[in-house]
């Protein structure tokens, strides 16, 4: 515990097969409905991050460099990746990627950053040992928030994937 602003990263992705070993956090969707009709992924925190009986005041999830990728050769229109998130609790969700009409058919990808924003940290796992970080994905922590030792500050992310289509003027 710590009376200083911290920032935590959240865990790589990691292959089973090993290879590579380790990527960026990604969403991915595939739309094979064939209706051109678009959608959008969106995400929530519901509810601040809590121990069980006490909030961790002004903690917040950031969720940066985002960017929409499928694979080559297609012929679809383009998905658009979100800007840069801060998720606030309880405030709805916010866009992660979506489609305009005609758009974003097949499987995209919203990646949470790319490989060049992987670190190791070393020593951080929950057993000691180095891991390896996606830093667009973060939690920042006041200094000035009540931290209880020992605890373990959980929160509830929605991710929900609506047929509404983008605003195409995007």
């Amino acid at each position: 515990m710590s009376s200083a602003n911290q920032t935590y990263y959240a865990k790589a992705q990691s292959y089973k097969d090993g290879s590579p070993a380790d990527t960026a956090l990604f969403a991915q969707i595939t739309d094979n409905r064939g209706t051109g009709a678009g959608w959008t992924l969106t995400v929530a925190q519901d509810a601040q991050l809590n121990n069980g009986t006490s909030d961790l005041k002004g903690a917040q999830i950031s969720i940066a460099d985002l960017n929409a990728t499928t694979q080559k050769g297609s012929e679809a229109g383009a998905a658009l990746a979100g800007q840069n998130i801060a998720l606030v609790p309880g405030e709805g969700g916010q866009t992660v990627m979506s489609a305009a009409k005609d758009a974003g058919q097949g499987t995209w990808v919203a990646r949470m950053g790319d490989t060049t924003k992987l670190t190791t940290e070393k020593g951080t796992a929950v057993d000691g040992s180095d891991r390896t970080v996606d830093k667009s994905v973060s939690l920042s922590v006041p200094g000035t928030s009540n931290k209880i030792a020992d605890s373990k500050y959980t929160a509830k992310l929605t991710w929900t994937l609506t047929d509404t289509p983008a605003n195409s003027a995007n």
